[in-house]
């Protein structure tokens, strides 16, 4: 580690985050960016314009990153490709001559003309997907990736499923790619003392001893939907066999909670959207039990900050989060993607049932402080950029 930190003094590194919006990519991105100024590297960042950026990258200029703001990314099609956004990054990596370049892509058609870019000037870079790729792309798609990926040096997945997936359609990344699991900072999270939870339920008129699911929903793509969550406690509270132990249940929703309006679910007394909060590690201590309906995922760092704060996960079975919860755990922490009679079925057994939870806890704190620690996916990046710098010189 001491030879990594000498390797990366005084080296230039640039982070382009290729997003729109403050999730867990961004917050990767950050960690890392903290993390590399703290140990004398010269840090530049190319992060899209718009609202719900503007703090973030007002937050890393403020320590000592150098940032350039490009247009907000697109590529629903090819031709959304914004040239403008390569000549600004273009001119970034001109000015500021990065030893490597680091992307971070929630989507294969978001900023590729940004990495465009880095490919003309012939940078080390590194690509880290934090995304699974689900179809092989559309043609256009496919060809543009397979050109931009002969001149990546290094690819990094979050998952071994989503390394899986990505070699499947792009067979050609195998051998230059790596699983750098996302983190979680350990020591931010855990359980709420009773009174801070009496006095949270007090806050929504409801009885101390009320049990809180809560989820972190997304819109985008159908991605987290909200949809599963509501419907599968409705169908436990309407349930005659259930009502009882459901009744003594309520649901909180972080994130983009346009669709609960949209359905008009914010009616139902059990429903409390919450809209984009930055009290995460507060509101996990003070629930019981974390519920996902995901269609992907490449790491859900939601499911890791659950565990670390002592929640139990119930979630759908997909990748990035069935690599985690792993074979033993699976059966009753995860349901189909789509079965909302499932996802029911297994809510009710945490429900009726406190040692399910308690036992993935235990079982959970364990994986979480030994492979999922922030200070060993800082370190796995580090001895890339070094191996990397390295090769250069």
């Amino acid at each position: 580690m001491e030879k990594n930190l000498a390797s990366v003094a005084n080296k230039r590194i640039c982070i382009c985050v290729l997003t729109n919006s403050v999730s867990g990519t961004e917050r990767v991105a950050a960690d890392l960016c903290l993390h590399l100024i703290s140990v004398g590297a010269k840090v530049s960042l190319v992060i899209p314009e718009g609202d719900s950026l503007d703090l973030y990258a007002e937050h890393l200029s403020s320590i000592g990153a150098a940032v350039t703001r490009i247009a907000p990314i697109a590529g629903d099609k090819i031709s959304s490709l914004n040239p403008a956004n390569f000549l600004q990054a273009l001119r970034h990596f001109q000015r500021y001559n990065p030893d490597v370049i680091h992307f971070h892509c929630p989507s294969f058609k978001w900023g590729l003309e940004v990495i465009c870019a880095a490919a003309l000037r012939r940078h080390r870079i590194v690509r880290t997907e934090h995304n699974p790729l689900m179809s092989r792309p559309s043609f256009p798609y496919l060809q543009a990736i397979r050109t931009i990926d002969r001149s990546i040096t290094r690819f990094t997945y979050v998952s071994e499923g989503n390394q899986a997936r990505w070699e499947s359609y792009l067979p050609k990344r195998r051998n230059r790619g790596t699983v750098v699991h996302n983190s979680v900072a350990v020591g931010s999270f855990g359980r709420a003392d009773e009174s801070a939870r009496a006095a949270f339920r007090a806050e929504y008129s409801l009885p101390a001893s009320t049990k809180l699911a809560i989820g972190v929903v997304s819109g985008r793509y159908g991605r987290r939907p909200v949809s599963p969550l509501i419907e599968a406690l409705s169908k436990l509270r309407q349930d005659p066999s259930t009502t009882n132990i459901a009744k003594q249940w309520e649901l909180f929703l972080v994130g983009d909670t346009k669709e609960i309006y949209e359905k008009g679910a914010e009616k139902l007394s059990f429903v409390h959207p919450l809209g984009y909060r930055n009290d995460i590690p507060r509101l996990f201590g003070l629930c019981d039990l974390f519920v996902g309906a995901s269609h992907f995922e490449g790491l859900s760092i939601s499911m890791l900050e659950a565990w670390a704060s002592g929640l139990p996960v119930l979630s759908t079975k997909v990748d990035g989060i069935e690599d985690v919860i792993g074979t033993n755990l699976a059966r009753v922490a995860m349901a189909a993607h789509g079965d909302v009679g499932a996802f029911a079925e297994k809510w009710y057994n945490f429900m009726s049932d406190r040692q399910i939870g308690d036992q993935q806890v235990v079982l959970a704190s364990a994986v979480v402080s030994k492979d999922f620690l922030l200070s060993a996916m800082l370190g796995k990046y580090l001895s890339i950029y070094c191996d990397l710098i390295s090769a250069k010189q």
